[in-house]
């Protein structure tokens, strides 16, 4: 009997350590990551992080939105209008009159004062910025 474990055991260990190194060795070179690496690939692969950072962004928008409260509004606007007008009457000389009418409107409002609205909406998203 003691003659038969020492022949499976001469078959079982090259067998066991076959599968524990051949797929290290069919993989190639191992090779070990860097923290700083290891951190890099994280921060560049993880949907997590992207979502906290896409958040981050449309924090940091709040300050030029509320900046722009500074600015002046412009309103420009046109129509154009088209009639055509036939007439067989003799004494208006009869026949088809096309009038085209134009216009256009351009509205600048520059806001002087809005009782510090503006000034708080800044400081506002500065600080929510630095939160």
């Amino acid at each position: 009997m003691a003659g038969l474990r020492g022949g499976c055991l001469k078959f079982w260990v090259p067998v066991v350590c076959g599968l524990l190194v051949g797929p290290a060795v069919l993989a190639g070179q191992a090779r070990g990551q860097t923290l700083n690496e290891a951190l890099a690939a994280a921060y560049a692969n993880s949907p997590v992080l992207r979502a906290e950072r896409a958040g981050l962004r449309a924090t940091d928008e709040q300050v030029p939105q509320a900046l722009s409260n500074w600015r002046p509004t412009i309103d420009l606007t046109g129509d154009i209008e088209r009639s055509d007008t036939f007439s067989n009457k003799r004494s208006f000389g009869g026949g088809s009159q096309l009038r085209t009418s134009r216009g256009v409107e351009l509205n600048i409002t520059q806001p002087v004062f809005r009782g510090l609205r503006t000034l708080a909406a800044t400081r506002q998203a500065e600080n929510t910025v630095e939160a």
